[in-house]
């Protein structure tokens, strides 16, 4: 049987761990890291050297997929713990496991619980909604979906008042406005 540890820099350990670990992993493999980021369009990412056992592995955490062009694999927040008990029950390897920061969690965490809102943009009289432009109603639905709490940062003369006063007349009963 081979016994499998993962080692975190969360969680210190010392040369006897890891070499029990290498050592329990037959002793031909060497410790492979796992780096696991918030990636830029909002999914968690992982980077490692190539290993066809952590590929394996990643095919098993649920809505995992392959980035061809940045060369990374990328899973949904809501699959991180998932990810993180199959990376540390990988069979035959000693897998190191770089986790989120937990600033970084508590923020996904907060975000995840964020109620989305974009089912109120019918409120919004259709003679003004029919005014814009695409990427206003892009913007107020971008709003509504993160709970009304946003920042809209267009350039200046693109109406982002008009989008702030849309979103005020979709939330009009759940909060009061300046």
């Amino acid at each position: 049987m081979i016994k499998v540890e993962a080692v975190s820099p969360s969680q210190p350990c010392d040369s006897n761990t890891l070499r029990n670990a290498v050592n329990n992993s037959q002793g031909c493999s060497p410790k492979i890291s796992v780096n696991l980021f918030l990636h830029s369009s909002g999914v968690i990412a992982a980077k490692f050297q190539y290993n066809q056992l952590l590929v394996d592995a990643f095919r098993k955490i649920p809505k995992a997929s392959w980035n061809v062009k940045e060369r990374v694999w990328i899973f949904p927040p809501s699959s991180l713990s998932t990810a993180e008990e199959v990376l540390c029950s990988v069979p035959g390897l000693a897998v190191e496991v770089h986790k989120l920061d937990p600033l970084v969690q508590r923020a996904l965490l907060a975000a995840s619980s964020t109620k989305d809102l974009r089912d109120l943009y019918d409120r919004i009289p259709t003679d003004v909604e029919s005014k814009f432009m695409p990427f206003q109603r892009e913007g107020i639905r971008f709003v509504l979906q993160h709970g009304g709490r946003a920042l809209i940062a267009d350039e200046m003369g693109l109406g982002k008042t008009l989008q702030a006063i849309a979103v005020a007349s979709c939330l009009h009963d759940f909060c009061q406005f300046l």
